[in-house]
């Protein structure tokens, strides 16, 4: 989440260091709790103590810190701040698979008066999930809505937005645009890690699809390298899954699934799923390819992935 102002996050790629993070932001939020004159800040300090619990993958308490600030920003926050709050609480939401909340949530505020980044980030959102769910005019509104937004970031990521754009052009059967949109963000423009490591599954993904094996195997190596160095559920599902793709291994696809389900990430463990029938249908183990399929199915009918679901038909 590229629009927040990360006050007190320390720039690491560990669990432990993000542990240290959250315990300055508890220290930070009992200071500022009784002083009226420091309500903005306290609101910060609550964005961004949501954001670090999402991406620690805990999600419970994410979801409780961000409804914490969404409840305050609206009592008492600026435009900017509600913005900040409620697209805080809709990406978690969209991650842990609650898309009608997730769109319920990112509504109402009125976007002259919104911070730009947190309207790419709602839009970027809600053309996903539209994508998804085959609602491709509306997905291609929220994407035209976002670009004067866009324009005033400048090359400052947003990744539910890019994810977004590349959805389109693989819809559309531009599956080398579709890579390029994704590549094109680990050009070293940034240095957002968050934001970058949303991008690796799916990038990953088309440059294995498409033949495009030296950048696979580069993205793989950073989702390695970051898995590495961190003990968090999605990191070592995503280097599991990139390798796995990789190597066309259908069971360490599998073992990918498992690791996203402890991540909460439902979407993500859809893919997996798919990619591990795919690989066991093409070797030939019909009953693995069946279940792995199956599994694939309950979760894009859950989610309303209509799109998902045409495909595998």
């Amino acid at each position: 989440m590229a629009w927040a102002l990360h006050v007190l996050t320390l720039v690491a790629a560990g669990r432990g260091e993000m542990t240290d993070a959250l315990r300055l932001f508890d220290r930070a939020l009992a200071v500022t709790e009784s002083d009226p004159g420091l309500t903005d800040l306290r609101l910060l300090l609550q964005i961004n103590q949501a954001i670090l619990l999402g991406n620690l993958d805990r999600y419970p308490e994410a979801l409780t810190a961000a409804g914490r600030a969404r409840d305050l920003a609206r009592r008492v926050g600026t435009a900017i701040r509600q913005t900040q709050a409620r697209c805080a609480l809709g990406q978690l939401l969209f991650e842990t698979g609650r898309w009608d909340d997730a769109l319920t949530e990112m509504t109402g505020i009125p976007r002259e008066l919104a911070e730009p980044g947190a309207v790419c980030c709602e839009h970027g959102i809600a053309a996903l999930i539209s994508f998804h769910r085959d609602a491709t005019g509306a997905a291609r509104d929220h994407l035209a809505a976002a670009v004067p937004y866009a324009e005033r970031l400048g090359r400052r990521l947003i990744s539910p937005l890019v994810l977004a754009r590349s959805l389109e052009r693989e819809q559309d059967g531009a599956l080398g645009d579709a890579l390029a949109l994704l590549a094109g963000a680990f050009d070293g423009s940034t240095d957002d890690l968050d934001e970058l490591e949303s991008l690796l599954a799916d990038a990953v993904r088309l440059a294995a699809g498409t033949g495009d094996l030296g950048t696979a195997e580069a993205l793989a190596d950073q989702a390695t390298g970051l898995a590495a160095e961190s003990e968090i559920p999605h990191r070592q599902a995503n280097a599991v899954y990139c390798q796995a793709l990789l190597d066309h291994d259908p069971r360490q696809l599998l073992t990918a699934a498992e690791r996203y389900d402890e991540a909460s990430r439902p979407l993500l463990k859809a893919k997996a799923l798919e990619a591990a029938a795919a690989e066991f249908a093409q070797a030939g183990y019909r009953d693995q390819a069946r279940a792995a399929f199956t599994g694939a199915v309950e979760i894009y009918t859950a989610l309303g992935a209509y799109a998902d679901l045409a495909r595998l038909r």
